[in-house]
């Protein structure tokens, strides 16, 4: 539904609104480092 991009230039967050979970991406290495629970209705994401 939405992704948020870290400072960092690394690491991506992507809401996945119907599972409930944020996937924590990595993207130099392109996985997965982990997913989230998060709740139904997850759309918007943001770094502070």
């Amino acid at each position: 539904m939405d992704m948020a991009f870290h400072p960092d230039g690394r690491t991506a967050l992507v809401a996945n609104h119907g599972d409930g979970t944020i996937s924590v991406l990595d993207l130099e290495e392109g996985i997965v480092h982990r997913t989230i629970s998060a709740g139904g209705g997850v759309e918007s994401l943001a770094f502070f």
